[in-house]
């Protein structure tokens, strides 16, 4: 009897080779999802050591008219993600989302484009994540929380039930937003941060309760 066709699978590009371009690429290459998986970085291509996955240049070395490529942003910056997703677009590239195998995104979330989702990391029940958002190792976005584009959840942050971030937020390392609360877009939360009210000014904001630094104050990510 004749065996079911089997559908090949897409290949991946993934756009950056920095560190956490690797980590997104190695989620990729653990999640069996794709036939190959290539970093594009002009820069660490020079001096690339995974074994698993090529890193080049320029797509041009690797794309091939018989393959299907998608592609996922995979940098830390809000600014160069919006980039990327624009300009890979423009050259006829579907944009995809990176599931790490060890985190747990649950049917009913509703995820954009260009996202990831990393070890560890949760999206509860009817989440909704907008494009090219980061939840890091750990992060968890619970059930009817709300992500805007471009945001990132970093290790062990915390966006409880019926929350809200806007786009181009960080949320630092182990911090976290009490249930119920908004936050507006363009914010930095600082790591172990605890935001407990409305936060309706971009802004950067430290410590529990978290409150808002003044402007002088400069605070690294």
């Amino acid at each position: 009897m004749p065996t079911p066709r089997q559908e090949k699978k897409p290949s991946l590009l993934v756009i950056g080779g920095g560190g956490h371009g690797r980590v997104v690429l190695e989620a990729a290459f653990l999640s069996g999802q794709f036939a190959r998986v290539v970093a594009i970085d002009p820069e660490a291509s020079k001096n690339w050591s995974l074994s698993f996955a090529d890193c080049v240049s320029d797509e041009i070395e690797v794309v091939r008219p018989d393959e299907t490529w998608l592609f996922v942003p995979a940098v830390g910056s809000a600014v160069l993600r919006k980039k990327f997703l624009d300009t890979y677009r423009e050259k006829g590239f579907a944009p995809t989302s990176v599931f790490h195998p060890a985190s747990v995104v649950s049917p009913s979330a509703r995820m954009g484009l260009g996202s990831v989702v990393l070890a560890s990391g949760i999206i509860a029940v009817q989440a909704k994540i907008g494009d090219g958002v980061i939840v890091n190792n750990g992060a968890i976005v619970e059930h009817d929380c709300e992500v805007g584009d471009f945001s990132h959840l970093a290790p062990g942050a915390v966006l409880a039930g019926g929350s809200s971030l806007g786009s181009g937020c960080f949320l630092g390392a182990n911090s976290s937003v009490r249930h119920g609360t908004s936050v507006t877009s363009e914010v930095i939360i600082g790591h172990g941060a605890v935001v407990t009210r409305d936060i309706t000014a971009p802004g950067t904001f430290v410590g529990n309760p978290a409150r808002r630094l003044p402007e002088r104050v400069k605070v690294t990510e």
